[in-house]
């Protein structure tokens, strides 16, 4: 390898390293208040989940952030998924809802119900 082509290497290593740094270090973290109001969202997603009459949600995890909100675990069936979706978009100060939700139909020792309550 030339010397000439190791040198423009170098220098191309150097400027993606740096604009990368700049990128980074010009995404503010999130204030004290921001992480509060984020688990008050979440909070509160979790209690209308644990609310509806229809579905048990199995402890689903529920994270929010400036009103983005995502919900991953399991559930018992497919309806509970566009349940629990439909809840969590309905909370106030939620803008948008990530569903990663999974159907369980069974647990390990082979029980299960439809998830209704």
């Amino acid at each position: 390898m030339s010397s000439l082509f190791r040198v423009h290497r170098v220098k191309l290593l150097a400027g993606a390293v740096s604009s990368l740094s700049v990128a980074c270090a010009s995404v503010p973290p999130e204030s004290l208040e921001q992480v509060k109001a984020d688990q008050v969202l979440a909070d509160k997603v979790q209690s209308a989940l644990d609310s509806d009459p229809e579905f048990f949600f199995r402890h689903p995890e529920i994270q929010a952030e400036n009103g983005k909100v995502s919900l991953t675990g399991d559930v018992w069936s497919a309806p509970a998924i566009v349940s629990a979706e439909r809840i969590a978009s309905q909370v106030p100060g939620v803008t948008s809802v990530s569903d990663q939700l999974e159907v369980r139909h069974n647990d390990s020792n082979g029980s299960g119900s439809g998830g209704a309550r």
